[in-house]
């Protein structure tokens, strides 16, 4: 044995040096356990539980974790633990049965008890306050339970975690159990919240899946601050994290990004094309049938209203644009500034008109009508040859795409009717067409797009239109009456059948005083109805004074409205718009 002066206590001890663990008189000395550090009033001891078989000693308290008799509770203590009992008795103190560890060296062996309190942690001497003592901690491993379900209340200004950072039994001493790392928090004093959070960073159009919803709102989407996202921490008195406060951030961040869309992005329904039918939006088959409000500034506000009590439920409706028409008919704006091409007194009359018969819930189809663009009547400055115009027509088709793909009943998109142009074969209009569909498929890829064969829109010409540059495509073609009336109903059915496309004949009509004209109309009427077929009557109103010519109402200058209906025809076609 080494005998050694303790200059801090005053006293003498004897420290077992390798291989000695013996005392003076020859006696093995027993290990005494290692004291645990000076700490905060614990509560009181629990009673055993099932992982704990010990008797419950009333009369005793725990002391570093031995049991002391109760002469010497009340015995003056040291800064590592209660004093150490005379040596005639250390053969009663509980002894450590577990070996040795590299990591925590045979403990020193006091030869008496220490009689005053001096310098801890290099404080001055008197300035000690020694604390009462905690109870030691037995963080045993309990199978099928967590960490977080063996936390429990730690009293008053204690971390419910303190007990599990402390060095558990048989472990290395400065080991410390690490808190669980629910989420890194963010950084104090910033809004930066961690990498691994929460981002509402996607555009309104991920939320509503293959729906294009415009971004009409400049402004970034809201994300929520620190206070929603930050992890939660720990609170005095709680047992776990509240993880019903992480849900809670989450849906406010859910309900502020839905708000946040505005309302224009909800899209409104949209037809669709199914096989050889056309559907709305539910899914179920829809045959368009009604008017075409063909001629400019004719449509008068009752009209929307009449057709929809007839039983329509589409109508078609133009937009002239780069054309020899009458004055104040070409929507073409000439202006290089105006990146729509299109007049503003024009468009506003397009809006109104778009709004009124969508406000009838008819169906849309918006077509963009050029008669030097098609090439009418051989004119050699065309689409296809002039490719500056060429190019302003593309710029007028995706500034109307932009601003009515989400009007309410928008039910299709009319590229350019009845194209002729000089030299150019169904081929070279079929590349047209795929060429326009690119084009308005980068803005809208819901709603349908209607196409026409080459030599003004002939339906034997059907075969050379068909395309496969977009799935959702209606054909069409002219079907004005003449002497054989039926002789174009076999090649409709026909490429409906063999492509399995849906067929709409955009112009249905005849001439008022022709021989026998209510007769023909009633049989293409009716093989159109037997047949599935929709179609648009040419036309609801027209601009001239013969009554002889096309149309339902006809101008009147002596009338008191300035129309004058044609009360038979509007019975007749009307009595097929219910079919």
């Amino acid at each position: 044995m080494v005998r050694r002066r303790d200059r801090r206590q005053g006293g003498t001890r004897f420290t077992a040096g390798a291989g000695c663990g013996r005392d003076r008189q020859g006696r093995p000395l027993p290990r005494r356990p290692r004291p645990t550090r000076p700490g905060p009033r614990r509560r009181p001891a629990t009673p055993p539980s099932r992982h704990r078989n010990r008797p419950r000693l009333a009369d005793q308290r725990r002391r570093g974790g031995v049991h002391l008799p109760v002469e010497l509770q009340d015995h003056p203590r040291t800064p590592h633990g209660p004093r150490r009992a005379p040596a005639a008795r250390r053969g009663r103190a509980h002894h450590d049965p577990r070996p040795p560890h590299r990591h925590r060296p045979r403990l020193q062996r006091q030869a008496h008890p220490r009689p005053r309190q001096g310098p801890v942690r290099g404080r001055p001497a008197g300035s000690h306050r020694p604390r009462p003592h905690r109870q030691p901690r037995r963080a045993t491993r309990h199978p099928g339970r967590t960490v977080l379900d063996r936390l429990r209340p730690a009293g008053p200004g204690r971390h419910p975690l303190r007990a599990l950072r402390r060095r558990r039994r048989g472990r290395p001493r400065g080991h410390r159990v690490r808190r669980p790392r629910l989420a890194r928090p963010a950084h104090r004093g910033s809004d930066r919240h961690d990498h691994r959070l929460l981002r509402l960073t996607s555009h309104a159009s991920e939320v509503t899946g293959d729906l294009d919803v415009p971004r009409t709102n400049p402004e970034p989407l809201p994300v929520a601050g620190p206070a929603t996202y930050r992890p939660e921490r720990f609170s005095e008195r709680g047992r776990s994290v509240k993880l019903s406060q992480v849900v809670f951030g989450v849906t406010t961040a859910a309900v502020l990004l839905l708000a946040s869309v505005p309302a224009t992005a909800a899209a409104p329904g949209r037809l669709s094309v199914s096989g050889a039918d056309v559907v709305d939006p539910s899914g179920r088959p829809i045959v368009l049938r009604g008017y075409n409000w063909g001629q400019w500034r004719t449509v008068q506000p009752q009209d929307p209203g009449d057709n929809v009590a007839a039983g329509a439920n589409s109508v078609r409706i133009p937009l002239r644009w780069w054309g020899e028409w009458k004055d104040g008919v070409d929507s073409r704006d000439p202006d290089p500034h105006n990146p729509s091409h299109i007049n503003a007194e024009h468009l506003k009359l397009l809006d109104q008109t778009i709004e009124r018969a969508s406000a009838a819930r008819l169906w849309i189809t918006l077509f963009v009508d050029s008669d030097h663009g098609q090439g009418a009547g051989g004119r050699p400055d065309n689409f296809w040859t002039n490719p500056v115009m060429k190019q302003q027509f593309k710029e007028v088709w995706q500034f109307l795409v932009r601003r009515y793909k989400t009007a309410p009943y928008m039910g299709a998109f009319e590229i350019l009717p009845e194209p002729q142009p000089i030299g150019e074969d169904d081929t070279g209009v079929k590349e047209f067409y795929d060429e326009m569909i690119g084009v308005i498929r980068g803005i809208d890829r819901r709603t349908p797009i209607v196409v026409g064969p080459n030599d003004n829109y002939s339906c034997s010409h059907l075969e050379g239109a068909y395309t496969t540059a977009d799935p959702k495509v209606i054909y069409t073609c002219n079907y004005f009456i003449f002497d054989r009336p039926l002789n174009r109903i076999g090649l409709i059915t026909g490429f409906r059948t063999k492509h399995t496309a849906p067929v709409w004949i955009n112009q249905v009509g005849i001439e008022s005083c022709d021989d026998d004209a209510k007769k023909k109309a009633r049989e293409v009427l009716d093989a159109f109805k037997d047949n599935g077929i929709g179609w648009a009557w040419w036309t609801y109103r027209i601009s001239g004074t013969n009554p002889c010519t096309h149309g339902i109402y006809y101008a009147d200058p002596d009338a008191p409205d300035g129309w004058q209906v044609k009360k038979g025809w509007l019975e007749l076609v009307n009595g097929y718009l219910a079919a």
